[in-house]
């Protein structure tokens, strides 16, 4: 999807197939006109580092974003994953003044973004009551996931369970995703990624 191909209405059109925007009037829409920005971007290319201010609110039209932590120069845990037609954002961190500790980067070499400044963003949602209560509940369900998923790593889930559920969750990414990416998420070692693939592939076979 060109960039250069886009126009204001397709940016519009593709937002509004985002489930935050869904059944949204045309005026908040047309609000959005001066505020937001469409970026594309390349694999792990960073989207908004751990030290960037302000923040943005980032609409994910094609690919996806990974929400990263580093432990080490070498080795990093995926805390989140962001796939198409869902958001990725630090609302809440941004609303309480406090730094994130994660860097937001693409998945694949075709993550193309319509961003909104958080600050921009507040104010429409002020605006808007039924919109913010949409994004919250939607940050709500998404934060849960994240803390489901944490709860059972550390319940020592069987590393095949861990496995056929992050696939299952992110089928428009899993072929983007490398073995070092699923397993950074999951919490297993890349070796143990390629066991899991082997066998699921024995099993078709």
């Amino acid at each position: 999807m060109a960039l250069k191909n886009l126009s204001y209405g397709n940016h519009i059109s593709l937002l509004k197939r985002n489930m935050v925007f869904d059944n949204l009037g045309e005026a908040c829409l047309e609000e959005l006109r001066d505020l937001y920005r469409v970026n594309e971007f390349k694999k792990n290319q960073i989207i908004e580092s751990v030290h960037s201010t302000p923040k943005d609110v980032h609409f994910i039209i094609s690919g996806g974003i990974k929400r990263v932590l580093k432990k080490s120069k070498t080795r990093e845990h995926i805390f989140d994953i962001s796939y198409p037609d869902s958001l990725d954002c630090f609302y809440i961190e941004w609303l309480s003044k406090v730094s994130s500790s994660t860097n937001l980067a693409s998945i694949s070499n075709d993550t193309l973004v319509i961003s909104i400044s958080l600050a921009d963003w507040e104010q429409i949602l002020s605006r808007h009551p039924q919109l913010r209560e949409k994004f919250i509940a939607y940050l709500f369900a998404k934060h849960q996931k994240i803390e489901n998923r944490l709860i059972t790593q550390l319940l020592s889930i069987s590393s095949e369970e861990r496995y056929h559920t992050a696939i299952k969750d992110f089928p428009k990414l899993k072929w983007e995703l490398t073995k070092k990416e699923i397993g950074s998420y999951i919490g297993v070692a890349p070796e143990t990624i390629s066991r899991l693939l082997s066998q699921t592939l024995s099993k078709i076979i």
